[in-house]
């Protein structure tokens, strides 16, 4: 193992921790509280199984714990590599102050504060290794979140591990939280910031994961590949060397998600839309009275979202207001004068392609009032799309009519 000693602080046991209110993150941005609060399935056996199962540890080995947050998992394989009478060690490594100190609370007794992304092991640790190394790395729901360097935690890894030592972690992968994240980089956008600035997360695909390690001079040996799917991410058995491709099958869980909520969205506006045209052809002054039975519809599906229930009242009440009381009111006339003129206008006999082209209209007003009042930026593309699909709508819908 090459060592590469700790900053210059006490040694894992002895590394001073403040310990403010529990709930409240610590510099790192973490909470060992509230982790375990929210996210406790992370740990969980059912979720970690897998990941272990390839871990396949045995009882006398050295294993090294990357990210091991309160230190739940890492107490489960030291349980194994102590059994039998074995002198096994496991040692856990996080980057968050609070997670460390609720690791050595739980009794996990080598555990230490350190950046996987820039390994810097304690000399009390290398003493008990010494030059042997590791047996393993493991990891499980950290690596996705070294988006630094991520090439740094694979260097860190070989560092330590013994010659043909073991490196099986568990990440997030490739259109891991893709539906969260698109909506979270459009919001972001749409106020005119960089989102990839501010997402926190690195979920590479397993090719770009192999590529990185491959380009550098100081990669891991490739004896590894990603061998199956945990409900947490991607499993990674082995030291990632060359890269291989993204499958069919691995993202055709997102592509059936995908296909179903673009089927849904089309297949509902078109069902509604056409239904929409037959009842106007009955009667063309209907137009406002279905408006006013779909809103209905919306206000009463979502209505309990807005309530809280007391046990001490039959009488719900309204949960306090998120959007000032004046924007609210601004949103309820635009809306409600825009569906009242739409709905006037089909007295007129007007197709009702043409009138969904022009209601497209509502975009470019939209980034208006953004730009005015506001203060929102947005890209060219952002800002001539809205005359791009008046400029060519009304034409397409005219060749369709014909």
């Amino acid at each position: 193992m090459t060592f590469a000693p700790a900053d210059k602080r006490p040694s894992s046991n002895g590394q001073t921790i403040t310990k403010n209110n529990e709930d409240s993150p610590d510099s790192s941005g973490w909470s060992a509280s509230l982790y375990n609060k929210t996210a406790s399935f992370v740990y969980s056996a059912d979720f970690v199984a897998p990941v272990l199962s390839l871990l396949n540890v045995k009882p006398g080995e050295r294993i090294l714990d990357l990210g091991c947050g309160s230190g739940e998992v890492t107490l489960a394989i030291e349980k194994v590599v102590t059994s039998q009478g074995q002198d096994g060690l496991v040692v856990g490594v996080d980057a968050s102050e609070s997670m460390i100190h609720k690791a050595r609370a739980n009794g996990l007794q080598r555990a230490f504060i350190a950046d996987a992304q820039d390994l810097r092991v304690p000399e009390e640790i290398f003493n008990l290794v010494g030059d042997a190394g590791f047996d393993a790395v493991f990891s499980n729901a950290t690596l996705h979140w070294c988006k630094r360097d991520p090439l740094g935690v694979l260097k860190g890894a070989k560092r330590v591990l013994k010659p043909g030592g073991r490196l099986v972690v568990e990440m997030g992968g490739f259109m891991n939280c893709i539906g969260v994240r698109s909506a979270i980089h459009a919001a972001i956008r749409a106020r005119g910031y960089d989102p990839l600035e501010h997402d926190p997360w690195y979920f590479p695909s397993i090719e770009d994961y192999g590529k990185m390690a491959a380009a550098s001079p100081d990669k891991p040996e490739a004896n590894g590949q990603v061998s199956e799917k945990t409900p947490n991410g991607t499993v990674a058995k082995g030291q990632v060397g060359e890269g291989q491709k993204v499958t069919v099958k691995d993202v055709a869980p997102t592509l059936i998600d995908f296909s179903l909520v673009l089927s849904l969205v089309f297949g509902g506006c078109c069902s509604n839309v056409l239904a929409y045209e037959k009842l106007l052809l009955l009667n063309p002054r209907i137009g406002s009275a279905l408006t006013f039975s779909q809103m209905f519809f919306v206000t009463l599906q979502t209505l309990p979202a807005f309530l809280t229930f007391s046990p001490n009242s039959f009488i719900p009440t309204l949960k306090p207001r998120q959007v000032p009381l004046q924007q609210w009111a601004l949103q309820v006339i635009v809306l409600t004068t825009g569906s009242l003129l739409n709905n006037w206008a089909y007295a007129y006999k007007v197709p009702l392609t043409v009138l969904i082209v022009f209601r497209s209209a509502s975009l470019p007003i939209s980034i208006l009032f953004g730009m005015l009042f506001l203060k929102r930026k947005y890209n060219l593309l952002q800002i001539v799309s809205g005359p791009f699909t008046l400029l060519t709508g009304h034409p397409l819908t005219k060749m369709a009519v014909l």
